[in-house]
């Protein structure tokens, strides 16, 4: 899993309009891993994922549920990360 060099991109507006996809939280980790998070730490079903610049959160493994949409808005804005950013770099994640 990693992000292609080329890839559709998305433009503002239908980011605005789009949905969050259905996502578990271990595919949210291996998406920002290749995106350069590392995990510092696990405790539990919980793992902590820090960038270099400091920015940091904590994402829930359960059982491959998916992330409520709800959360992964907040795990975004934790992360400082706008919603166009979001799309623009999911829609260059390749899943293998």
């Amino acid at each position: 899993m990693k992000l292609t060099s080329s890839c559709e991109q998305t433009g503002a507006a239908a980011a605005r309009a789009e949905k969050f996809p259905l996502i578990s939280g271990s595919e949210l980790v291996k998406f920002l891993e290749s995106i350069g998070f590392r995990l510092t730490r696990t405790r539990g079903s919980h793992v902590r994922l820090v960038s270099q610049d400091g920015r940091a959160t904590t994402i829930p493994i359960h059982a491959h549920r998916q992330l409520p949409a709800g959360l992964l808005h907040a795990v975004l804005r934790e992360l400082q990360m706008s919603r166009t950013d979001f799309f623009k770099m999911w829609s260059c994640y390749e899943k293998a």
